[in-house]
């Protein structure tokens, strides 16, 4: 998208791939659960939603606490286990699907996903 206003000058790149309502950590957990390796994910995961908990917090969003967007979190990872295995039903390769299939296995384990099917 280009400004209107000619002095900002400073174009905006909009992804609307994929979008829809849900749950604001939604892409949080692809980029960071589906994308990055273990360790990365590990390193920066807790520092980045503290963040965007902050970030949330300063922009005026009230009655969401760290904790509840952690739990949102945890579910939106464990529901990116759908992601490889929707590549892999629709014939992708399996250099896109399995490398995610790995990580987002890993980021369920680390962040015990499966006790929310308790």
């Amino acid at each position: 998208m280009l400004p209107c206003d000619a002095a900002t000058n400073i174009p905006k790149l909009i992804d609307w791939d994929g979008w829809h309502l849900g749950v604001g950590v939604w892409d949080l957990a692809y980029m960071m659960a589906a994308q990055w390796d273990r360790g990365v994910r590990q390193r920066f995961e807790m520092p980045l939603l503290d963040r965007y908990h902050a970030a949330l917090t300063a922009s005026g969003v009230t009655g969401y606490s760290r904790e509840a967007l952690q739990e949102d979190y945890r579910l939106a990872v464990l529901l990116h286990m759908r992601t490889p295995i929707a590549r892999f039903a629709k014939s992708m390769s399996a250099y896109v699907w399995w490398p995610q299939l790995t990580r987002v296995e890993h980021a369920v384990e680390d962040l015990r996903c499966l006790d929310l099917l308790a």
